[in-house]
């Protein structure tokens, strides 16, 4: 049966990495995993890392694409395979050899006739630092496609971007706002609860 507890799987280089679980698309850091995480971590192993989500919103409904899916684990990669509505999707998490990013790759097969609308959107908290108390200082700005944060009181690197192939259509910073269905509202950092 499926375990109660999160499972995790590490997938890193010696300057950046990802932990992943069996439910969730974790934490990620640069340079060095507690003073520079990029999302957050939580300590807890009753809950799980769920600072970072691959969304997708089809008839008004929302999916997360890993919660609930199977998991499967290997030397270099995460694939989370489910359903979200009449959607089959493949999730595929993966950190190079070397280099600084985090790729997230999305498959959907459409197991209908009929055509679908489908939103993807890609949620994090950013912390950028050890944890989340400068997080409502974080600046960002949105450039061709990509959203690139930095948070002026980091210690080690402080910035990140995040982007899709071909660039991204839009963004929104604010979580309330994102939380509540506006993706691409546009509303950049800083705010007083960022995502």
């Amino acid at each position: 049966g499926q375990p109660r507890l999160p499972w995790c799987h590490v997938l890193a280089n010696p300057t950046f990495g990802t932990l992943v679980s069996d439910k969730a698309l974790g934490f990620t850091w640069a340079v060095n995993a507690r003073e520079n995480k990029l999302t957050p971590w939580y300590n807890d192993v009753t809950s799980d890392n769920r600072g970072e989500m691959l969304l997708l919103r089809m008839d008004g409904k929302l999916y997360d694409t890993v919660w609930g899916a199977t998991p499967t684990f290997g030397e270099g990669f995460a694939r989370y395979e489910g359903h979200c509505g009449t959607l089959n999707t493949t999730v595929t998490v993966s950190v190079p050899a070397a280099g600084m990013y985090k790729r997230v790759e999305l498959e959907l097969e459409n197991t209908t006739e009929e055509e679908i609308e489908v939103q993807a959107a890609y949620y994090t908290e950013p912390v950028l630092g050890v944890d989340r108390r400068h997080a409502r200082h974080t600046a960002a700005r949105w450039e061709d496609g990509a959203l690139l944060l930095r948070n002026p009181f980091a210690q080690v690197h402080g910035g990140m971007l995040l982007t899709a192939i071909g660039g991204a259509d839009g963004c929104d910073c604010d979580r309330g706002s994102f939380l509540s269905g506006n993706w691409g509202g546009g509303t950049l950092s800083p705010v007083p609860d960022p995502c």
